[in-house]
């Protein structure tokens, strides 16, 4: 009985036009379309390029419930010489060596391919693997060679079949599955997990839709949400006193510059107080280009408030002060008759709304109406859903399309960062066709850039911009490099982590000590496939 989920096995679903075949690999996808008999999924072509391992392309994966296979065709003459490969080359009329590759012939090729998949699939589960080693195989399918022109010593090298295998009518692919994975012996998986490989799979590998289209369509969808976000202005002005929480990527920043921008519309003299620096600074700069006679006044410390004449005030990213300063110190500044009887906006994270914050406290017994975002509007579901599990509830429910995720790329002591970060720039380029200028990288403080200069200086070359957790305050960008941060069973950083992958809208490459594999994990179990 076939797997109730599978609407044809074999993905994609099409073989694709613009594939030049050159290795018989559209006649091997018709056979596994014929030829299995539904208990598989079936992938063509799969394309790993998780930035953690080198890029490898594997031409089928076969996943049952007795485990994966990957499958190498090979459709030139192959033969060993001393223990070395050597293929023939037709143009040249001669035996070469493997030259230029990671692999030194089939079979190192198809035996580091099952390293790679499963390094990719457990980056893809919370750093957890599927099933165990031994449900994982390779295959080389021959198709100028007999099996018996090879003799291997390697009782673990991938399973060789030649000509004589692959052109006998009387054995079928599944026949040769079914041998390899040795199914009358292994207990089958549960179907869950192979619908979480599939997942997988198919997110990852873009089986089902572009990245272009994706993108175009998570666009429209932002313009449609931002307008439906906006609409809660005209409540906010018709309310004196208003306090707005919000998950991370609700849009809070954005209401709170549309309601100033409303307001001074209005002929009301309005007061932003913009607690991000990076945001005080882009909206100064807008700000002191606009007709002086609607345009609101900004300032980033409360400091600067006095004897500035304004009648609405509009609070924004302004968190953190509340959090390290006491009641006394707003009142010394703001005299308590303001906040009770004139008119203000507080935007804050909705992190503070159960907080028993002195000053929180003060303002929620002047407020007239207040509002709960948990929509976000910002990040992918994978983004959202990851920030979640490690600071619970701090990505709130994303109502974006699936791009991409956050990768989790892990660093021994005898790894250079730069090269790491390489690679992520790499899989950052293939998945969404960015340029190096569309990446930051963050960090966890300044300490961290001066212990490390080499990493300055490669990133200064590729104008690549690496900040603070502090300096990138308010701001947003699609991809981001996170690397530095250190201690994952504090909550302390787990509030910086999940912080820092709120500021990405479709990717995330956090690099990562491997000692810190095991609270990583912790924080990241769940039933299911990975973020």
């Amino acid at each position: 009985m076939g797997i109730p989920f599978i609407e044809k096995m074999i993905y994609p679903k099409q073989f694709p036009s613009h594939t030049r075949d050159i290795s018989s690999e559209h006649h091997f996808y018709r056979r596994f379309e014929r030829e299995m008999d539904g208990e598989q999924n079936v992938y063509y072509s799969v394309t790993l390029i998780t930035p953690d391992v080198p890029m490898r392309e594997i031409d089928f994966v076969v996943v049952s419930p007795y485990g994966i296979v990957c499958i190498e065709l090979k459709n030139g003459r192959w033969k060993l010489n001393r223990g070395k490969w050597q293929f023939y080359n037709v143009r040249e009329r001669e035996w070469n060596y493997v030259e230029g590759k990671s692999y030194d012939g089939p079979v190192s090729q198809s035996s580091s391919q099952i390293t790679l998949l499963k390094e990719f699939l457990k980056n893809h589960n919370g750093l957890e693997d599927f099933f165990p080693d031994s449900y994982y195989d390779a295959a080389i399918f021959f198709l100028k060679n007999n099996k018996n022109d090879f003799y291997l010593k390697d009782r673990n090298a991938p399973w060789i079949f030649g000509k004589e295998d692959l052109e006998n009518e009387s054995i079928s692919l599944q026949e040769i599955i079914n041998k390899i994975q040795d199914i009358n012996h292994r207990e089958p998986l549960d179907k869950k997990i192979i619908q979480s490989i599939h997942d997988v799979l198919v997110k990852n590998l873009n089986f089902i839709s572009g990245i272009t289209k994706r993108t175009k369509q998570n666009d429209e969808r932002l313009v449609s949400l931002t307008k439906e976000q906006f609409s809660l202005i005209s409540s906010i002005i018709q309310t004196e006193r208003s306090m707005v929480f919000g998950v991370s990527g609700s849009g809070k920043s954005l209401l709170a510059g549309e309601l100033s921008l409303k307001l001074s519309e209005q002929n009301q003299k309005t007061l932003i107080w913009q607690g991000s620096l990076s945001l005080y600074q882009l909206w100064k700069n807008e700000i002191d280009v606009m007709d002086e006679r609607h345009r609101p006044m900004i300032i980033h410390n409360i400091e600067d408030i006095a004897h500035l004449n304004y009648e609405y005030l509009v609070m924004d990213q302004i968190d953190d002060w509340i959090i390290n300063h006491d009641l006394k110190d707003l009142l010394f500044y703001i005299p308590e008759i303001f906040w009770k009887k004139q008119k203000w906006s507080l935007f804050l994270n909705r992190k503070l709304k159960s907080s028993s914050n002195p000053i929180l406290n003060f303002l929620e017994t002047n407020v007239q109406k207040s509002w709960d975002i948990l929509r976000n509007i910002r990040n992918s579901p994978e983004i959202a859903n990851f920030a979640n599990l490690i600071n619970a509830g701090d990505g709130g429910d994303s109502v974006l399309e699936t791009l991409t995720d956050v990768q989790l790329v892990s660093m021994t002591n005898s790894d250079s960062i730069i090269e790491k970060l390489k690679w992520c720039f790499g899989y950052a380029k293939k998945i969404l066709d960015l340029v190096t200028e569309d990446i930051i990288v963050l960090c966890p403080n300044e300490e961290y850039k001066t212990q490390n200069p080499e990493l300055l200086l490669f990133l200064k070359e590729h104008a690549v911009t690496l900040v603070t957790l502090e300096e990138y305050s308010g701001l947003e960008e699609s991809c981001g490099m996170i690397l530095g941060f250190a201690n994952w069973n504090t909550q302390k950083t787990k509030n910086d982590i999940s912080e820092a992958v709120l500021h990405f809208r479709d990717l995330v490459c956090i690099l990562y000590d491997e000692k810190e594999e095991t609270s990583i994990k912790q924080a990241l179990e769940k039933k299911g496939s990975g973020p």
